[in-house]
């Protein structure tokens, strides 16, 4: 019988794909990490535009950046389980660089309704959105409980 030095998509070599899953690991957890972190940046500067249509307002800033937080988690955890606290942990190093101000004395970040909405509404949702979901899935199927038979009701 001949075998063929050919793979088929289909039943990928395990110990390549194990190895190609080790190396992506730390090079995707750096790039989560910067791409959030940037995102925060990003969300920080546009935290405060909000609409005004007479005595209403709506945060649409806030709302874009959480938004867009929330979107680099959930894209992050596609890769990795692991990878979602990686996004959150982006999100809190970019936040301490808007928090850090200038030597000027400029900040970013109000003390007002929307600069506290900031600070605590996306890091509250990322964590939810970075630890939700159970165990990893390791492939087992559960074992189905056997029916007791006989001694049921007539």
């Amino acid at each position: 019988m001949a075998t063929s030095l050919i793979s088929s998509p289909a039943s990928p070599d395990p110990v390549s794909a194990n190895r190609a899953a080790g190396l992506l690991g730390p090079g995707a957890a750096v790039l989560v990490t910067c791409v959030s972190a940037l995102v925060a940046i990003c969300a920080g500067l546009v935290s405060r535009f909000a609409w005004r249509p007479g005595s209403l307002m709506v945060p649409w800033g806030l709302l874009l950046g959480l938004a867009a937080a929330l979107a680099v988690v959930v894209l992050a955890r596609q890769l990795g389980r692991g990878h979602g606290l990686f996004a959150v942990g982006g999100w809190i190093v970019g936040l301490a660089a808007i928090l850090l101000g200038r030597p000027e004395g400029d900040f970013v970040i109000a003390s007002d309704f929307l600069g506290w909405a900031f600070l605590l509404a996306p890091i509250a949702v990322l964590i939810a959105a970075a630890t939700w979901g159970g165990a990893p899935d390791s492939g087992r199927r559960p074992v189905p409980r056997p029916q007791a038979q006989g001694g049921g009701r007539r």
